[in-house]
């Protein structure tokens, strides 16, 4: 699949009342379909990109790459397991990937998933961790 092909739809991409998970899955399904991928991965897909935010993930029976994905966001978003990683290793990724507003821009986006579909699991994990704030702590700040 070329990288180009690749869509992103995050928490900002305001459209009825549906979790935004729900979109990205959509989205990723398109353009995976596009690329030939075959029906049964793209179900596999779909259902880790819904599921990765669900709190408790390990324990739900979801499938194994929604756990996968589900621990790279929480690395991404709020630093989660960072000092297990070599930091020489931490610096070189920052080096290639600026994440320059990233921090601010992924809280924004979480707060208005959460007022855009109150009773939306974005809402009801922002109630549980304070995820919308957790971003903003920088955790790989300390890395450069």
């Amino acid at each position: 699949m070329e990288r180009d092909a690749l869509v992103v739809v995050g928490p900002d991409e305001p459209d009825d009342n549906q979790c935004f998970t729900l979109h990205s899955a959509d989205a990723a399904a398109d353009v995976a379909r596009a690329n030939g991928m075959s029906a049964d991965r793209i179900g596999l897909l779909e259902d880790c990109i819904t599921h990765h935010i669900t709190p408790g993930l390990p324990r739900s029976g979801a499938p194994l790459m929604a756990r996968y994905l589900q621990q790279a966001t929480l690395l991404d978003i709020g630093g989660a397991r960072l000092p297990s990683l070599p930091r020489a290793y931490v610096a070189g990724v920052l080096d290639e990937n600026s994440r320059a507003s990233f921090e601010r821009y992924i809280g924004n986006a979480w707060h208005d998933e959460v007022v855009r579909v109150p009773s939306g699991r974005a809402s009801h994990v922002a109630c549980w961790t304070g995820l919308e704030w957790i971003p903003r702590l920088g955790a790989f700040r300390r890395y450069r």
